[in-house]
């Protein structure tokens, strides 16, 4: 990546930033750095914290305290529900349990279980959506466990993906 000045408009410009796959991890945290950090001007300013120059991107966030709790996680699942279907948000609540760290995951699923269970509440009942929700969840989390195992038994094997 280059970090490219802007050819048009002003100082206070707001672009578009395009939405980032978890599972892209250092482009996940460098959108989280563009959305925090004030007035950077490189790929380097983001990546210092305190004067001191943080080899990835992840590493920024985690000094910089960005990763704490789990407001990161409010935002990324806040952000979707303005473009995701439940589907789409169900898959990437599961990515987020399978593959972030998060610190509360029950109150994770009852700030967002109407959001990540409108289709099914819809299709069957207001009781039994939820519990069909957490099925499908489940099941994403079987996937990615396969796909995690996999991936450490090749990787223990000298075999690559």
């Amino acid at each position: 990546m280059k970090w490219q000045k802007r050819q048009r408009g002003g100082e206070q410009v707001i672009g578009r930033m395009p939405v980032v796959n978890i599972q892209d991890s250092e482009r996940y945290y460098l959108r989280l750095l563009l959305l925090r950090k004030l007035r950077a001007v490189s790929f380097e300013d983001l990546k210092t914290v305190d004067g001191i120059v943080c080899n990835t991107f992840q590493q920024a966030c985690k000094m910089q305290g960005l990763l704490e709790g789990d407001q990161h996680w409010y935002d990324t699942l806040n952000e979707a529900i303005q473009t995701r279907a439940p589907f789409q948000l169900r898959l990437l609540f599961a990515m987020i349990c399978g593959f972030g760290e998060v610190n509360d995951i029950p109150e994770l699923w009852f700030r967002y279980k109407d959001a990540l269970s409108e289709d099914f509440v819809r299709q069957y009942s207001e009781d039994s959506g939820p519990q069909y929700t957490l099925a499908e969840i489940e099941e994403f989390l079987k996937l990615i466990y396969i796909y995690i195992y996999n991936a450490y038994v090749d990787a223990k094997s000298g075999r690559i993906c």
